[in-house]
């Protein structure tokens, strides 16, 4: 048997409290930051942000935005 077949038919056999902990366990392991995306990111705001400073990005208000 395989270690993924092994460890499903053993997760299969936990209580469903215990699933529902080792799937959140799981997931959150999955959810690990790209600090690489968010140093682009902070870079991108930046940039953005002295654009919008130095007078060479435009921008619209809230409600025209929402309307469009």
């Amino acid at each position: 048997m395989a270690i993924s077949e092994k460890l499903i038919t053993e997760a299969m056999n936990l209580k469903p409290f215990e699933r529902l902990i080792f799937i959140q366990t799981l997931n959150k392991s999955l959810d690990v930051p790209d600090l690489s995306i968010s140093e682009i990111w902070a870079t991108e705001i930046n940039d953005r942000v002295h654009s919008y400073e130095a007078g060479n990005l435009s921008s619209i208000s809230l409600d025209d935005f929402v309307a469009q």
